[in-house]
């Protein structure tokens, strides 16, 4: 490696550990603008003119090419919708930023998955920093949930990437971290660390297969092993809360949200409902960018009363309720945004079901990517999801790209 090569290598690291550090800083100019959005803005002329060729290639063309399809549909639909220019601004912004990002960050770690826990690691003490600096709404009550938990999680997962940890140690710090997040009302974030905990352990019999086709068995097997966890945990999370062993604020929450017909997994996203609505009233181009109407909410009030939960929750603003990727991006731009989504969920599902990835990559990999997973079946999009969002697809294609079938060790 020469002198030159050596530099450009070690700038590359330093950008990718930097960059995300700077998501602490927040500048509003009509929406709000993350530091390490700025910078990875900043770069991406260089990174294009350097290997800009590789985004013409394989999964990246085809995210760029549905995000761009994504970002045409919602112009049309704000132009029918005649959608406020306060919020076309930031519907049209959220899709430019993810696409912008994410061609930065995968130019930056494509063959170089140290890169990964250099961004993952800066992402992390910059929401640690975030919380100082920028305090969550409801940090005061959920400062683990909004701002800690994540960060925490991840620097953990990191950590794990010691190959001098043994086996056994690993999945003992994972039930550890998982129940802290419980502990701490920070559900989705216990759920994510415990299936981690689950892919790890059952990997070995997913790579037994090698590069065989992976068999019914296989799959059969993992998804019991995952209901079954799940339903321990539900079971024993259910019966903690109820009894005030999380305390009090857990329990009421948890009153409310297993109230109804279908439990706490629904009670907890409940805004399924008008999103469904909404998507069959418009399904081609959706509603605009933050699309308002009244309809819906009272379409979301009465199927809790409907089905039996608590109704008596006010919202601040006329917004049609969403609360995931997909469903908001079908909702707000409509089908293409659905199909957008779709695309990087099979991306992950792919890379997590690949058989070639080392053992020592499995943790940072595995929680990413069922958060990812989560993230784009039962989370909002927006805000620092655009950065997220990206280095999460990011990583799931520099993975595949690095430890897939069609292996290529791209410099």
């Amino acid at each position: 490696m020469n002198l030159k090569f050596r530099k450009y290598s070690l700038l590359g690291d330093v950008l990718s550990l930097i960059a995300p550090l700077f998501i602490w800083w927040k500048v509003n100019i009509g929406g709000q603008l993350y530091g390490a959005e700025f910078i990875l803005l900043m770069i991406l002329p260089i990174l294009l003119a350097m290997r800009g060729r590789l985004l013409r290639v394989g999964r990246p063309k085809y995210i760029l090419l549905l995000g761009i399809a994504w970002f045409i549909s919602q112009i049309l639909t704000d132009l029918v919708a005649v959608t406020p220019f306060e919020n076309l601004i930031r519907g049209w912004s959220k899709i430019i930023f993810l696409l912008t990002n994410f061609a930065a960050i995968y130019l930056l770690m494509i063959g170089n998955v140290r890169r990964m826990y250099y961004f993952a690691f800066g992402l992390a003490v910059g929401i640690i920093l975030s919380y100082y600096t920028n305090p969550h709404i409801y940090e005061d009550i959920y400062y683990w949930k909004f701002s800690i938990g994540f960060p925490v999680s991840v620097l953990i997962m990191i950590l794990l990437h010691r190959k001098r940890l043994s086996f056994t140690l690993k999945i003992m710090i994972i039930l550890i971290l998982s129940s802290i997040n419980f502990y701490m009302d920070a559900r989705y974030l216990g759920v994510m660390v415990l299936l981690t905990g689950v892919y790890i352990s059952f990997y070995p019999i997913l790579s037994s297969t090698g590069d065989k086709k992976i068999n019914t068995n296989v799959i059969i097997l993992g998804l019991v092993t995952v209901i079954t966890s799940l339903y321990v945990v539900t079971e024993t999370y259910s019966i903690a809360a109820s009894q005030g062993y999380l305390g009090e604020r857990a329990k009421v929450k948890f009153e409310r949200q297993s109230s109804g017909v279908f439990g706490v997994l629904i009670g907890g996203r409940l805004e399924i409902f008008s999103s469904f609505s909404a998507i069959v009233d418009s399904p081609i181009l959706g509603h605009g960018s933050w699309a308002r109407n009244q309809k819906y909410i009272d379409i979301l009030m009465k199927k809790m009363d409907e089905y039996g939960y608590d109704d008596t929750v006010e919202y601040q603003s006329v917004v049609i309720p969403t609360h995931s990727h997909l469903f908001g991006a079908w909702v707000y731009s409509g089908i293409m945004g659905a199909i957008f989504w779709l695309y990087t969920l099979i991306i992950t599902i792919k890379a997590m079901l690949n058989t070639r990835l080392p053992p020592d990559i499995l943790p940072l990999i595995a929680f990413i990517g069922f958060c990812f997973i989560w993230s784009i079946l039962f989370s909002p999009f927006g805000a620092e999801e655009r950065l997220y969002g990206a280095f999460y697809i990011s990583s799931m294609i520099v993975s595949l790209d690095l430890y897939g079938h069609s292996h290529k060790n791209i410099v």
